[in-house]
């Protein structure tokens, strides 16, 4: 099949043809193929050739290996046929080579140019007379889309012999060609108005509606095309085009001197020169001054041509400087002057005015590297200390003084005490330090000379807490200089960097625990008694069953057998887990006075501070909410908090509550320190070590947006860099951990839905698609999440949804996997734990699962009292006991021990793997023997498929301390909530 291509050559677009696209394919009878008819190809691209007899038109082909000249028929174009034929197609029984891709990509450019008003008009004065044309006048984002376009330009567009053009040129000549053709159609039956003035102007105007653009122009155009030039110059900034440049200097010595001072040994103040002059677009690192411009006639180009008259240029784009730059108007005018001469204040402040002005209206301002990229001081601590802390000779209240010093920075290099002061002390923005010239803000000058004044500065020794402080505090005090960090030496170095042998010491497990404590828990209980000494909080975020209940344990009892006299501590827990604390003191720290602060009987909080029979008070974090003003008019010796991820939320009742408790040793219990957002970890550390990270404002500027949003590896490493020394955590899978504990099994079974589960999912997904575009803000964000959450019920079981109270079997896919998996655990006389994050459907599901099975099937939820949830465990504990516990995720998924089972189910998704996790955990923990099977059931094609692969991700997220919530699925748009939640075809089971 003939293939038809173009080639630019003199302005014209030339159509020629050829057999096929292979290289050495013969040129085609072109006047043959016009005449022929044969039918159109469907769905092919098609061209309608000019009715007119083909031209002879020598072309550079490959042939064999080399390049010759061929004579070929072609059709020459004007614009107007050329513009034609681009927005159409090619037919005749021929197809489109790449050459008319290539033209069509060419003429869209030009056409989205014209549309967007990114042309003006210009007067073209060559050998033949004067032309008006319009011409393109890009943008910078234009100039990428026209080099990438260059760049992807086949050969044969430019293979006319003897053109010469590049494939830039091609581009450039054709858009130009076709913005010109566009421009005069748009204007075809427009005439303009007949101005006053040089009938040249009208002529001008009058051509450039012309569409045969043959109106002709008096021939005295020389001055009118030199304006029209300088004119166009400042109305398009792009980057192909003369500019006006500003050079910035020292100042001649003529130039600084100040005459009338009188006084040779008065230092005069440097100053600074601002020259214009032009920089050729063509060659970019020209620079032709203004002196030189208007002393002589000087080769300016731009990629139309030479400039006809560079002066004009210069003095147009002045004027418009001067406009924005006022000491700009004494280079031009009557009598222009060669520079202008200013001090360093005064030039650095109209940079700061202007400079983006300027830029915007095409000005290059050429200055030293310095001064268009003023260096930035930063501050560094330095912490001197010890190879190990010496301490006091009672176990705990150490107060050891270091040494501590701000540290100016330069470029990573130290200054000196005396350039610092000479640096604070130095007006202007400018300053010359060892040989070189910098450029400072006042505000980082400032925030120095404040730094000197600061106590620490000078060297002098402060507590370790103080020093701590502000080295992890990254220097919030600091004003507007930027923290460069923490060197420190010795055990505050051990300290920072995680490296603990250095530090700890290692503390024995104390005789009156009862129970064996591994290497790893005695770690622990070391570290928290290392931070502890230095008044420092503390996070033990080991993974669940690792034992942190056992660990602070300890720590109660090694502290009875000093000389410290330890007053009461206060643990705040969840309710489910009040009893657990209750039960693990008793078994293994029996010699532990413990009370319960619950109950109708409670006694009066202010009573606790004065109780001697007591060593460790629990309360729950509702009751401390409500007996708040008493519990915090005591001094505690300590106060803990057990899974303190319940105080995640800063504005709960509960966590204020737990602001206002007053103790001098802090620790905080969990295995998830960040559950969705890193606000939790912000929340947990301002209990722990207030004014550790800064407010919340300062640490969701510095952190969290940094981090949940743009992925910020740097901000990510300096979080963890802050909270590493006062967070600890080992996981499960750690080598030397818990070498002993038995594998776990992780399992995702995938289930099809039933033809009803299918039509409920339909209709909710067809419901939320259509109101959703007419819904906002929250209105939009409550119809996501609420259609999301009865999704998720439709993919349990129906009945969940339509709560109509009706059977149950055969209505579910996932309900039929789960009985399969009940039926075979039971059937080898294992337990199974089976997670949801609804307890109505526990509720729902207990009933037909109790018939199904022949056995008992418990139900644990938030709603039972702590006697009720004790007994529950521990009939699930007892060999006779229910073989089955469905268990909501909140209430049986944080701080109870479920080593009765080896079986896990999670029957619906939660949006937190890491809660997930968790509930996982009660199970696969330290006392557990067999092998724990856990898994997960996901329903095919649906949104739990499609968010299962964004959850992995999360896991992997929360292992470098970031996180989002489901808030994202709210800002969706439609169509992306479309392909979220569309069924799939594999998503219904066939039976």
């Amino acid at each position: 099949m003939p293939v038809v291509h173009v080639v630019w050559h003199d302005e014209l677009l030339w159509v020629w043809a050829r057999v096929d696209d292979a290289p050495y394919s013969p040129p085609v009878d072109l006047e043959t193929l016009l005449l022929a008819a044969p039918p159109v190809v469907a769905g092919e691209a098609r061209i309608t050739l000019a009715r007119q007899r083909p031209l002879e038109l020598d072309l550079l082909l490959p042939e064999e290996g080399r390049w010759v000249t061929r004579r070929v028929a072609a059709v020459p174009l004007g614009a107007s046929a050329a513009l034609s034929l681009l927005t159409r197609g090619v037919d005749g029984g021929a197809a489109a080579g790449a050459t008319v891709d290539h033209a069509r990509s060419a003429a869209v450019v030009a056409a989205q140019l014209a549309a967007r008003g990114r042309i003006l008009p210009a007067l073209r004065v060559t050998a033949t007379g004067a032309h008006a044309r319009w011409e393109p006048a890009p943008t910078d984002a234009d100039e990428v889309l026209l080099a990438a376009l260059a760049s992807d330009q086949p050969p044969a567009f430019r293979c006319a012999a003897g053109s010469g053009a590049t494939a830039r040129d091609a581009v450039d000549a054709v858009v130009a060609t076709l913005v010109d053709e566009i421009a005069r159609s748009a204007l075809t039956g427009h005439r303009p108005e007949r101005p006053g003035g040089s009938p040249v102007v009208w002529r001008w105007l009058e051509a450039l509606g012309d569409p045969s653009g043959t109106t002709p122009i008096l021939p005295t155009t020389a001055v009118v095309a030199g304006r029209i030039d300088a004119w166009w110059q400042s109305s398009a900034p792009g980057m192909e085009r003369a500019q006006l440049c500003l050079r910035i200097g020292e100042a001649p010595m003529s130039d600084s001197v100040d005459d009338d001072k009188g006084d040779d040994d008065e230092p005069t103040e440097l100053r600074w020169s601002v020259e214009a002059g032009l920089v050729d677009a063509v060659d970019p690192d020209s620079f032709w001054p203004a002196t030189t411009i208007r002393g002589s006639h000087v080769p300016l180009r731009t990629r139309r041509g030479p400039i006809p008259s560079p002066e004009t240029l210069l003095d147009a784009t002045l004027a418009a400087a001067s406009r924005i730059w006022s000491d700009l108007g004494v280079l031009h005018g009557a009598q222009p002057h060669g520079r202008v001469v200013l001090t360093a204040p005064d030039l650095a402040e109209a940079l700061r005015r202007h400079g983006t002005a300027l830029e915007h209206l095409g000005v290059v301002i050429s200055a030293p590297r310095w001064m268009r990229q003023p260096t930035r001081l930063s501050a560094r601590l330095q912490v001197t200390s010890a190879e190990r802390p010496p301490w006091s000779p009672g176990m705990f209240g150490a107060s050891a003084l270091v040494d501590y010093r701000w540290q100016v920075t330069l470029d990573g290099s130290d200054l000196t005490k005396a350039e610092m002061v000479l640096l604070a002390r130095t007006e202007g923005p400018f300053a010359q330090l060892r040989g070189q010239w910098i450029s400072l803000s006042e505000r980082d000058r400032a925030a120095a000379a404040t730094l000197l004044e600061r106590p620490g500065a000078d060297g002098s020794g402060v507590s370790v807490v103080e020093a701590l402080h502000a080295a992890l505090s990254r220097g919030d005090e600091l004003g507007d200089l930027p923290f460069d960090g923490v060197t420190a030496t010795g055990w505050v170095a051990a300290l920072l960097d995680g490296d603990l042998e250095l530090s700890l010491e290692d503390v024995p497990a104390p005789s009156s625990f009862h129970g064996v404590l591994r290497p790893y828990q005695l770690r622990g209980l070391s570290w928290l008694v290392f931070l502890e000494r230095l008044s420092l909080g503390a996070c033990l975020a080991d993974d669940m069953g690792l034992g942190k209940t056992i660990q602070l344990l300890a720590l109660l009892a090694a502290e009875r057998e000093l000389d410290d006299k330890p007053g009461p501590t206060l643990l705040v827990c969840p309710m489910s887990v009040v009893g657990n604390w209750q039960h693990e003191s008793r078994r293994f720290t029996p010699g532990l006075r413990v009370y319960l602060h619950h109950g109708p009987t409670r006694v009066d909080a202010d009573e606790l501070a004065s109780r001697d029979d007591v060593d460790l008070v629990v309360t729950s974090y509702g009751v401390l909410a409500r007996d708040v003003d008493g519990l915090s008019a005591t001094d505690w010796w300590r106060v803990v908090l057990d899974e303190a991820q319940a105080v995640k939320n800063p504005t709960t009742a509960q966590a204020q509550a737990v602001r206002r408790l007053r103790a001098p040793r802090r620790v905080a219990l969990t295995g998830t320190p960040i559950e969705n957002r890193l606000a939790e970890l912000h929340s947990i550390m301002r209990f722990l070590n207030p004014g550790l990270l800064g407010t919340a404002a300062s640490f969701q500027r510095r952190f969290a947006v940094p981090i949940e949003r743009s992925g910020d590896d740097e901000a990510r490493q300096a979080l963890r860099a802050l909270t590493k020394p006062f967070v600890l955590r080992r996981r499960k899978t750690d080598p030397g951990i818990l070498d002993d504990l038995p594998p776990k099994q992780e399992m995702k079974i995938y289930c099809n839905l039933t033809k009803e589960q299918a039509a409920l999912y339909r209709t909710l997904v067809d419901r939320l698609l259509t109101g959703v575009d007419g819904a906002v803000g929250m209105a939009r964000r409550g119809l996501v999440l609420a259609t999301l959450t009865r999704l998720k019920q439709v993919c349990n079981h129906p009945a969940q949804l339509l709560a109509d109270g009706s059977p149950l079997a055969g209505r579910s896919g996932k309900l039929a996997v789960l009985e399969e998996v009940l039926e075979e655990a039971l059937s080898i006389g294992e337990k199974a734990v089976v997670f949801t994050q609804y307890a109505q459907l526990a509720h729902l599901l207990a009933p037909h699962l109790q018939q199904r099975l022949g056995a008992e099937v418990a139900v644990f939820h938030g709603g039972l009292t702590r006697t009720a949830r004790d007994a529950m465990r521990a009939r699930f504990d007892a060999p006779e006991g229910p073989p089955v516990l469905l268990a909501s995720l909140r209430a049986g998924g944080v701080g109870i021990n479920l080593t009765a089972a080896n079986h896990v189910v999670h029957l619906d998704r939660w949006w937190n793997p890491a809660v997930e996790q968790q509930a996982t955990d009660r199970t696969h923990r330290i006392g557990q023997t067999r092998t724990v099977q856990v898994r997960t059931l996901i329903c095919t094609g649906t949104l739990e498929e499609r968010i299962d692969a964004l959850l992995e991700q999360k896991s992997a997220l929360a292992e470098t301390i970031v996180g989002t919530d489901e808030s994202w699925l709210t800002e969706m748009s439609t169509r992306d909530l479309r392909e979220l939640l569309t069924l799939s075809a594999d998503a219904v089971s066939d039976a």
